[in-house]
């Protein structure tokens, strides 16, 4: 899959589950129309398999815990609803990733039945988990190439089904040898996204002498990689823990100096395994401010479904709590057109000519230079206090992108409130 492609695209997170009263594909499949419009280029799916009933998470269990990889969970509808589903996506000229598993199984699952030897075993020769609080799930072995040729064999399934990709769970706890497979064997059309962790995570795992692989090992085998390595900081400005950014911004300039050329990171301010974003912001000038920045930085956004409403309720995991869509229409945050408007400067061709991108701060506002080959100039200013605050710009006619109007500036100073997204012509397009 194309760099440029990747860059440029939006992700849009979808838990079947919950994604209507339903929980089913079709009902997935009538709101197409409304994601597109958007500005959605991938749909994800989470896992939509059948849940182990043995030692299940609360009353319909985590979707994290599979019973049978190759099959279908039917409260979402059945194998011909999927391949429909898949196929109006690319009729909308989108592509369609699903959730892997492969780290572990549900403690019932079929393949412990016709093949415990692809499982990890305690000392005792018992199945087990590495991971205590995981206490729903069985780990697989996946050193054994037997395991991973069994693994490879699923995802052979799904894509013969029509998916163009995989995100997979935890992916710095599986062997590269493994991913290294998955690339020979299905070739770069096909997307990959790893779930990588937390550094405190990945310490931990390792001071227990288990796999578990850092960001910079992930690449150049994965497209994408979470951005996990960045959103701790975030979050400990957003909780009060610590009163400036510049953690935060100090992290995101760290990754020049760690990972390869070319790295891809989702822009993730929300997902099933964190907390709603307009739950943890003050106001919604921060939460427009936050939505922007992780559009301009170079990589891809990232929506969890319903993150467009400013929904500031948690999606549960383990229990069936649909979405409310008749609330979003009531009006209140509503981020529909914001979004909208973010992913169609996303989409501008200027994204696949960056050089290079510089980020710094100024109190509590993020200053961000994004510069392409022709010396064009986009300058993002995101402002995360409470109050307007002024910020020194060279003088000059920009474009404010989001607003759509030109920005006359003759003495050197703009005043930011909402995000300004800013473009500076350098004579070539």
């Amino acid at each position: 899959m194309g760099n440029n492609f990747l860059k440029q695209s939006v992700i849009y997170q979808i838990f079947v589950r919950n994604y209507s009263k339903q929980g089913t594909f079709k009902k997935v499949m009538l709101d197409l129309d409304r994601i597109k419009d958007l500005g959605v280029d991938i749909i994800y799916l989470m896992p939509f398999q059948p849940i182990g009933k043995v030692g299940r998470k609360g009353s319909v269990g985590s979707p994290y815990s599979i019973l049978d990889y190759k099959a279908i969970d039917k409260t979402h509808g059945t194998k011909k609803d999927f391949i429909q589903l898949v196929n109006k996506i690319h009729e909308y000229k989108m592509k369609i990733i699903i959730d892997i598993v492969f780290h572990h199984t549900a403690k019932d699952a079929l393949l412990k039945k016709t093949h415990p030897e692809y499982y990890y075993h305690k000392p005792d020769g018992d199945f087990g988990n590495r991971v205590g609080e995981w206490d729903d799930v069985i780990d697989l072995d996946t050193k054994r190439k037997d395991t991973q040729e069994y693994l490879l064999s699923v995802l052979k399934y799904w894509l013969d089904l029509g998916v163009d990709g995989f995100r997979f769970d935890v992916a710095s706890l599986i062997p590269i040898s493994f991913f290294k497979k998955v690339r020979r064997t299905f070739g770069r059309k096909v997307i990959l996204l790893a779930e990588s962790c937390e550094e405190s995570f990945i310490k931990y795992l390792k001071s227990q002498n288990q796999v578990a692989h850092e960001d910079e090992e992930l690449y150049p085998t994965f497209d994408i990689s979470y951005d996990y390595d960045t959103y701790p900081y975030l979050k400990q400005f957003l909780t009060g823990e610590v009163k400036t950014i510049d953690k935060y911004v100090d992290a995101i300039k760290n990754r020049y100096k760690i990972l390869p050329q070319g790295y891809i990171k989702i822009n993730c301010l929300e997902n099933h395994d964190q907390k709603r974003i307009a739950s943890l912001v003050k106001n919604q000038f921060m939460l427009c401010n936050l939505l922007a920045f992780s559009f301009f930085i170079e990589g891809t956004p990232f929506i969890y479904m319903g993150e467009e409403y400013a929904d500031d309720k948690d999606v549960p995991l383990f229990e069936k709590e649909p979405l409310d869509w008749k609330k979003y229409n009531k009006g209140g945050q509503n981020l529909y057109k914001f979004i909208k408007i973010l992913a169609q400067i996303k989409h501008l061709s200027f994204y696949s000519r960056i050089k290079s991108f510089d980020i710094d701060h100024d109190g509590l506002l993020i200053r961000a230079t994004l510069t392409d080959k022709f010396n064009n100039k986009l300058i993002g200013l995101f402002n995360l206090s409470d109050n307007f605050v002024s910020t020194k710009i060279d003088n000059g006619t920009y474009i404010d992108l989001i607003r759509r109007l030109y920005v006359d500036v003759d003495d050197n100073t703009v005043y930011v409130n909402l995000p300004l997204i800013l473009l500076k012509t350098g004579g070539q397009q």
